[in-house]
């Protein structure tokens, strides 16, 4: 029996215990086949895999398989193979760059259709196919359409925007399945990027939604050990979500259920974060007409319209069980501090830019940019002014004859948080200069190449951090 769950928290520390608490839930047996299982997480910025694509216990504890892991977003997934040979390129989850896909349940007429689903995918991301499976494919499509939204190297995605590209994925397998006389599949999957889980229901297993939340279900995880209840004052702040397919009550209760839907409805709603700022608990996604080529829109429905759809899907968020890390912090309350990222991040981060101008790669370039991105001290103009500005540069302009200059001596670049640019001496700050963000100067060793200009004498970015590296969050160039 397959399984098929994703969990997020605010306390890395007791995800195992969460699991543990729900141990017969995430328990799968063989019934005399061999099952594969795959766990994908995150820890300190990576995303990190465990996948046994044979197993030959007859029963898997999916909780005793994490119980060493770390980590406030997992995805797990239990395989009894229905398309492709066990081994570990079918076994789920899989993977591209920061995203984390997992599925159960198999698309009709798969064989059929899977020369034609593989072909709509990029060039660049057919290479990355290297298994059988319809779930990988379904994933490379869902990539496709990031793609196609010029948001696939983005490092945060909205969720709004990964619920239209699940919905415009499962059309496009639905309509192709509809032409060979299939009917829509009957899937369940969860794919996140780090920062949230998206769960889509469409199968007639359930889904169900566990909500751990506050003092008392802390409590109960940590029942006796007194070490561990010292290390977690904040015990009223823990929150974790835990969405998976199976049946199951919990002291007495019954799970929620993900309810489930064929039509093209978005719901959103939205609660207070502790710090005041909105958090988004449950969004629609991806459901299908069983038409092929369905088209209809449905409006967003508000939190407090009567008699709303069901949604197809969840989105899984929490708030943080800590104050917003800083560098810097006053003495007061709790607090939270991180190690502010050295010169070396901030060299890296020039280098990279410089390096994508050396090889005429727009698309290495949009890759070092915050979502929010825009030209220095106008921001207010947003990313594509700013991207599109590049691109016609890149077409006026042959960068790829700087290759092999040195443009920046790293000893050269300048850098000031909103403190130091507090202090004598210091430049004028930045108007749009953000807490955390870093002000950047870099001053270039070559700026004209034949008597024709390329930049102007100095670079100068509005910085962000953004898990252990920098972001560009502005753009501009001054001369001297």
């Amino acid at each position: 029996m397959a399984r098929l769950f994703g969990i997020i928290g605010n306390r890395p520390d007791l995800t195992s215990r969460v699991l543990a608490s729900e141990e017969e839930t995430l328990r799968a047996r063989s019934k005399g086949v061999p099952l594969g299982w795959g766990l994908g997480f995150y820890q300190g910025g990576e995303v990190l895999m465990r996948r046994r694509p044979i197993d030959e216990r007859p029963e898997l504890d999916v909780s005793t398989l994490a119980a060493d892991v770390r980590a406030d977003l997992l995805i797990g997934h239990v395989r009894h193979a229905t398309v492709g040979a066990l081994r570990t390129e079918n076994t789920h989850p899989f993977r591209y760059r920061q995203w984390l896909f997992a599925q159960t349940g198999t698309l009709p007429a798969f064989e059929q259709v899977r020369e034609r689903l593989v072909a709509s995918v990029p060039d660049f991301l057919r290479g990355d196919i290297r298994g059988e499976t319809d779930a990988e494919v379904m994933f490379h499509v869902y990539l496709s359409f990031l793609h196609d939204a010029g948001r696939l190297n983005d490092g945060l995605v909205e969720a709004p925007l990964v619920r239209e590209a699940l919905r415009s994925s499962l059309a496009v397998v639905d309509g192709m399945t509809a032409e060979v006389g299939g009917e829509a599949g009957q899937l369940n999957l969860v794919i996140s990027n780090g920062e949230y889980i998206v769960a889509v229901h469409r199968s007639d297993a359930p889904m169900r939604l566990r909500v751990f939340s506050g003092k008392a279900d802390a409590e109960l995880l940590i029942a006796e050990d007194t070490q561990l209840r010292r290390k977690i004052p904040e015990l009223a702040r823990m929150h974790f979500s835990l969405a998976t397919g199976r049946r199951r009550t919990h002291a007495g209760r019954a799970w929620p259920n993900v309810p489930s839907s064929r039509c093209r409805v978005t719901r959103i709603r939205v609660s207070k974060r502790s710090d005041g700022r909105l958090l988004l608990l449950l969004a629609a996604a991806a459901g299908c007409g069983s038409a092929a080529g369905s088209t209809s829109t449905v409006p967003i429905v508000a939190a407090s319209s009567a008699a709303p759809r069901r949604p197809d899907a969840v989105v899984l968020d929490l708030a943080s069980a800590l104050p917003h890390p800083a560098a810097r912090a006053k003495a007061s309350g709790v607090v939270s501090l991180q190690e502010p990222l050295g010169a070396g991040k901030v060299t890296d981060l020039v280098q990279s830019f410089v390096a994508a101008w050396q090889r005429d790669s727009l698309d290495a370039l949009v890759a070092l940019l915050t979502p929010d991105a825009g030209p220095f001290e106008a921001r207010s103009r947003g990313r594509a002014g700013l991207v599109e500005g590049w691109r016609q540069r890149m077409h006026a302009h042959e960068y790829a004859r700087l290759a092999g200059m040195e443009l920046v001596r790293p000893e050269r670049i300048q850098r000031w948080d909103r403190d130091e640019l507090a202090t004598a001496g210091a430049p004028k700050p930045p108007q749009e200069l953000l807490p955390g963000e870093v002000y950047v100067r870099v001053p270039l060793e070559v700026t004209t190449v034949a008597g024709e200009k390329l930049f102007e004498d100095v670079l100068v970015m509005i910085l962000r951090p953004d898990n252990g590296s920098f972001l560009i969050a502005a753009y501009g160039e001054v001369d001297n």
